[in-house]
């Protein structure tokens, strides 16, 4: 493993080809270490930004849950109102025909008495 920078820069001279390239390489490594500090910050924002959009889409979700289940409550409450109110006319439209069959059996009296 090669020496820390801080030593490095003690054995060469400051003006030498080595203390530029020294110089370059530190020069090197903080742009290496700020780009990867933009990377990080950069994959950080796209993660919160992923996290956001499935909690957005997890909340459209369950209101659409909500929104379906109170429809399906009212459209059960109408299919219901809708089945009695049939049943009603039925039973109408049964009592009518019953009243119907039962004048016609019934002989209307006559003028002169007779059944």
């Amino acid at each position: 493993m090669p020496p820390p920078m801080s030593a490095m820069k003690e054995v060469v001279s400051e003006h030498s080809p080595e203390a530029e390239l020294l110089s370059q390489l530190e020069k090197s490594k903080q742009e290496f270490d700020e780009m990867m500090q933009e990377k990080e910050k950069m994959d950080r924002t796209r993660q919160e930004q992923e996290l956001e959009a499935k909690l957005e889409m997890r909340e459209t979700i369950e209101m659409l849950k909500e929104e379906s289940l109170m429809k399906d409550e009212i459209l059960s409450k109408y299919e219901n109102q809708q089945k009695i109110t049939e049943d009603e006319v039925s039973k109408f439209y049964s009592n009518i025909q019953t009243f119907i069959a039962n004048l016609l059996q019934k002989p209307e009296p006559r003028a002169d008495g007779e059944t």
